[in-house]
């Protein structure tokens, strides 16, 4: 695992994959290296809530917006469990359908998962993208294709990007941009394919395209590839009224030199970007200040040291609650490290 900046100072000696910050910012939860779901505070001692069979690998926690309990994915069978975030007890687990994992045979990462606003949902965007009722089991599908995805502000809906070709990252294009309502059985087009490509935005592999929403609801954040010049481009585009959003037409958008883009995180406060760079030598995590365009290091590390890439994100995403003093010590690079001894307990 990774070696993680909070409030109280660095935290490791763990090892494990896919950790996620609780809203408030004082827990993280993980998955470790028996296969157990673990929640741990940066100075307390962990605590182990669920352990499945071997050979039954889980993914992914995700805290729900309250931080009462995390859901998870497990395979096999395909499954999203529900989980009291306290005591472990499992309060839901529901059947994915295979169309909607990219397993056995993975073709590109989970392109997202997240609980809805009102924590009754969680989207899950990976082969297909889909909205799981946690209250009652059923599962949606909002696109029955590749794509990414992001929750509309309101809970309501999903905006989602299609990807074409499916042998593969390296043979996947941009389609066009859709907004679903959950009500509702057809999309709504907000940008198409040809408009996309016209404004220098494409897939280019590794990076496997990334949507961000603002912790104010007020705009989307891509991370994509760039057609010309440049490896990669974040953008921030404004969510419109009766949920428009248009990828050309962003009101700020940078690009990389030659690194891909793996990660883009908001800022509880919004003014700025986590974001995770890849390059030939190995990965670094840098703070984007949206009001300037400045870049300040926070990480780095080399090839040697990863053995599996996912997201950054930062502790506190609600946006009403206070940042730490140093904000930029608040992210948490979900990466699968070989070497936690490097980074010891302290300060």
């Amino acid at each position: 695992m990774s070696c993680p900046r909070a409030a109280t100072g660095p935290v490791s000696g763990l090892q494990g994959y896919g950790a996620a910050w609780s809203p408030d910012g004082t827990r993280f939860a993980y998955v470790d290296t028996t296969n157990s779901v673990v929640v741990k505070a940066p100075s307390a001692p962990e605590r182990t809530i669920l352990v499945l069979k071997k050979g039954q690998p889980v993914a992914y926690p995700m805290w729900s917006p309250d931080g009462s309990r995390i859901a998870i994915l497990a395979f096999p069978p395909n499954r999203a469990i529900v989980l009291d975030a306290e005591t472990g007890k499992t309060l839901g687990a529901w059947r994915i359908p295979q169309a909607a994992v990219s397993l056995p045979y993975p073709m590109a990462p989970l392109y997202h998962m997240a609980w809805s606003p009102d924590g009754t949902k969680v989207l899950i965007a990976w082969e297909s993208v889909g909205v799981l009722d946690t209250e009652t089991g059923a599962y949606t599908t909002i696109s029955p294709s590749h794509a990414m995805a992001e929750w509309a502000p309101d809970g309501k809906g999903v905006f989602y990007l299609t990807l074409a070709g499916a042998s593969g990252l390296s043979h996947r294009g941009l389609g066009s941009l859709f907004y679903r309502a959950l009500d509702s059985a057809s999309p709504t087009r907000l940008t198409s394919s040809a408009k996309i490509a016209a404004s220098g935005y494409r897939i280019n592999p590794p990076t496997v395209g990334l949507m961000d929403l603002s912790p104010d609801g007020k705009s989307m954040a891509f991370g994509l590839g760039a057609t010309q010049g440049h490896r990669s481009i974040v953008a921030i585009v404004p969510i419109g009224s009766a949920d428009t959003l248009d990828l050309s037409a962003p009101t700020y958008r940078i690009a990389t030199g030659h690194e891909s883009v793996f990660a883009v995180s908001w800022s509880p406060t919004g003014d700025r970007l986590a974001v995770e760079l890849a390059t030939n030598t190995g990965l670094t995590v840098e703070s984007l200040a949206l009001a300037t365009g400045t870049w300040r290091s926070l990480d780095s590390m080399t090839i040697a040291d990863v053995s599996e890439l996912e997201s950054v994100n930062w502790s506190s995403r609600s946006a009403g609650r206070p940042s730490p003093s140093d904000p930029e010590r608040g992210w948490r690079r979900r990466a699968c490290l070989p070497s936690p001894s490097t980074c010891p307990y302290g300060s």
